[in-house]
């Protein structure tokens, strides 16, 4: 069952701050309120004014680190697990029921992504600091030291 929006504040109970994504087809954010498990999306749309006009919230699978949005406006999120030997994976949602459509491999400590501005081509850096990215059914390497990445 999917938590009551209303009762969901901007940041996890922990004191986390949520990763912020803009949605690509309609003007709005998504919140990822890590901190929780399973992690929790928010789904905010704005009108031209920029006030919101719908507000809901969805859980993920399990617990997640770092949100985007993708070309068609899928959601694309880390999921991870945590301890000594933390292991990463992508997981792509539908947005509007907040229904898992796949997966695909990430590498172990993955900890952000970040799409270009097409939406096409995901940047994300590894647990050893390695700068890559993948799209359009290639991949490749960034560079190295790496411990956030933007577009």
């Amino acid at each position: 069952m999917a938590p009551d929006a209303d009762r969901i504040g901007l940041g996890a109970s922990n004191g986390s701050a949520p990763d912020v994504a803009w949605l690509r087809d309609r003007l709005g954010v998504v919140y990822l309120h890590r901190g929780r498990t399973p992690a929790v999306v928010e789904v905010i749309e704005l009108d031209s004014n920029r006030q919101p006009i719908s507000r809901r919230a969805f859980e993920l699978v399990g617990p997640a680190i770092s949100i985007d949005v993708n070309a068609v406006g899928n959601l694309v999120v880390v999921a991870t697990t945590f301890g000594s030997d933390p292991k990463a994976s992508g997981e792509v949602y539908d947005i509007n029921p907040g229904e898992l459509l796949a997966e695909f491999p990430l590498e172990d400590g993955t900890t952000t992504i970040d799409y270009d501005t097409t939406g096409r081509f995901l940047a994300y850096v590894d647990g050893q600091g390695i700068a890559r990215w993948q799209g359009g059914g290639q991949s490749g390497v960034l560079g190295e030291g790496f411990r956030t990445i933007n577009w």
